[in-house]
């Protein structure tokens, strides 16, 4: 199970970086990606926080306990890699659910990410297919 997903989560990082300079080529240097960007990209993915549950949920059989394990490695996920729209949007304070305006470097890698995760999970890098299946779930988050 957690060397299918290292196997997994390895392939997605190199292909996010191939997506990244695929982008890069045909970006304005003020919104490229920057290599180390790139390299660093979901890092927070090996940490203790993530690394288990991520293998549990998807290589293994799931019950509520992992469910619930995965969602608090999610949320530490997504609240450590601004690449992540759900980065942007304050849980606190005046601004609480308004999104802030992300930095465009950022929005660049997520579509990389994008690229990299349709590649990985569909074998395409068209990322059609790949945002048929997640779009509804960041949808849901607004409604």
């Amino acid at each position: 199970m957690y060397l299918r997903y290292l196997k997994s989560l390895l392939l997605h990082k190199w292909y996010v970086f191939q997506a990244g300079l695929m982008i890069n080529r045909k970006m304005h240097p003020s919104v490229r990606i920057p290599i180390w960007r790139l390299i660093v990209h979901d890092m927070s993915k090996f940490s203790r926080f993530e690394f288990k549950q991520y293998a549990r949920k998807y290589f293994s059989e799931s019950d509520w306990r992992s469910e619930k394990d995965y969602y608090y490695a999610w949320l530490h996920h997504e609240n450590n890699n601004p690449h992540h729209w759900n980065y942007w949007i304050p849980r606190s304070g005046s601004n609480i659910g308004k999104p802030l305006a992300m930095p465009m470097t950022y929005v660049t890698e997520m579509v990389a990410d994008w690229m990299g995760a349709s590649r990985t999970y569909t074998g395409s890098w068209d990322m059609t297919e790949w945002l048929e299946s997640n779009i509804p779930g960041m949808i849901k988050f607004w409604h």
